[in-house]
């Protein structure tokens, strides 16, 4: 069973399904070997509920053999955890798995099957093992690189994900999978800021009849990257088509943000606006501090906000203290300061990184107007120059961030 792990849902390239005849009786190894051909030969298709009862039922059948070879009843137990995956029994597929790897522990297609079992229920260390078990057994398949490179982006180590995509596109034969793993590719190549080669794996994603729930992602990290190319006008357009498409209400969220954003450098104020109090009404949540605040502070405003920032900073040791003992898995602090440009000053966010003393180290977590600073920057912060602090855990909650809350009031009483 070859499925790949997408960069937006779990898309299958191979999926099972029914249809198969009767195998000769008390052939054992025929009736498994009539039951792998079939799922294969429909890959797909979805199970209905009649045929998934059907194959489990032949499977017990088989299973319940007094004297069933070793091999055989490792085969079997793979072959009904891929019928329970298939129908997201994702315990009794867990357990098969198990039972069929303590029998035959080098059988590659189980240990890519047990891997993907635990990416999609969020064992991504257990999953990366698994796959490269599978790997060192011998799988040369590209699926089999496609999903380690999917766990590996996961977990934020892009570089060892973009060799395993890049040895998946070398191994295929099939332009499906080619496609997908390089529109998983794209999305690493965006994180690294390899924004042409990035591009260029859009490109070809969007010219192939794909599931329409991949082409609205890949729209938008094409709009991504052309927005920190500073190509703003191109990016509002595949943002657009992005959003005009996507049924995927968190997707469209972050791309009208984004959108609003890229009218903001336009200098269209109205539309970005427009576009951040419509990404706030979809639900937008960031999973990293908020990259642009549309807002013109007038005396009134900043004066409002003094008291605020006087309430982070009160509370800064509390939150140093965290940081230092160490925020759950997931989460992360980012620190608001001012940094002063030929273009004036802006607010910014920095994502903590190391704290020393009086001295924050993190990278710039904005996309600024300054000339002298950009995305990703390293800087260094006292803590007398913190304004504000936020934690966002892995869900992407927040806590603190009392002025960019205030700013969302703010918007909200002003339009």
């Amino acid at each position: 069973m070859r499925i790949v792990l997408p960069i937006f849902t779990c898309l299958f390239l191979l999926g099972v399904a029914p249809a198969f005849g009767e195998a000769a009786e008390g052939n054992v190894s025929a009736e498994l070997d009539q039951i792998e051909s079939s799922l294969k030969r429909h890959e797909s298709e979805r199970l209905e509920t009649h045929d998934y009862k059907s194959l489990l039922e032949r499977l017990k059948t088989v299973l319940a053999e007094a004297n069933l070879d070793a091999n055989l009843k490792a085969k079997a137990l793979y072959l009904r955890a891929m019928v329970e995956f298939e129908n997201r029994d994702m315990p009794g597929a867990r357990a098969d798995i198990d039972e069929s790897l303590k029998l035959s522990p080098k059988n590659t297609e189980a240990l890519s099957y047990r891997g993907l079992i635990n990416t999609l229920t969020g064992k991504p260390e257990q999953a990366l093992a698994d796959f490269t078990s599978a790997i060192d057994a011998g799988a040369n398949e590209p699926y089999v690189f496609s999903n380690r490179g999917s766990v590996y982006s996961q977990m934020g180590k892009s570089k060892e994900a973009l060799a395993d995509f890049d040895k998946a596109i070398e191994l295929s034969k099939d332009d499906t999978q080619t496609t997908f793993a390089r529109a998983m590719r794209a999305n690493v190549l965006a994180d690294l800021k390899e924004y042409d080669k990035a591009i260029a794996d859009c490109d070809y994603v969007l010219t192939r009849p794909m599931p329409q729930e991949l082409l609205d992602g890949i729209h938008k990290r094409k709009g991504g990257c052309l927005f920190f190319q500073n190509k703003f006008k191109e990016s509002i357009e595949e943002l657009t088509l992005a959003i005009e498409k996507s049924s995927d209400a968190k997707l469209k969220a972050s791309a009208v943000f984004m959108r609003g954003a890229a009218y903001d450098r336009l200098g269209e104020k109205e539309k970005a606006l427009s576009d951040l109090f419509l990404a706030r009404k979809l639900g937008f949540v960031t999973s990293n501090p908020p990259p642009d605040r549309v807002v013109e502070e007038s005396p009134e405003l900043k004066a409002k906000l003094v008291p605020l920032t006087a309430k982070a900073r009160k509370s800064l040791p509390q939150v140093k203290a965290r940081f230092l003992k160490g925020l759950p898995s997931g989460s992360f602090l980012a620190v608001t300061t001012t940094l002063s440009g030929p273009e004036g000053k802006e607010r910014v966010f920095v994502k903590v990184l190391k704290w020393q003393g009086n001295k924050i180290s993190g990278k710039l977590s904005n996309h600024v107007r300054l000339s002298n600073y950009k995305y990703g920057s390293l800087l260094n912060v006292q803590e007398d120059q913190v304004l504000d602090w936020t934690i966002v855990d892995k869900q992407g909650k927040e806590e603190g961030n009392l002025l960019g809350k205030f700013l969302d009031e703010w918007l909200d009483k002003q339009k």
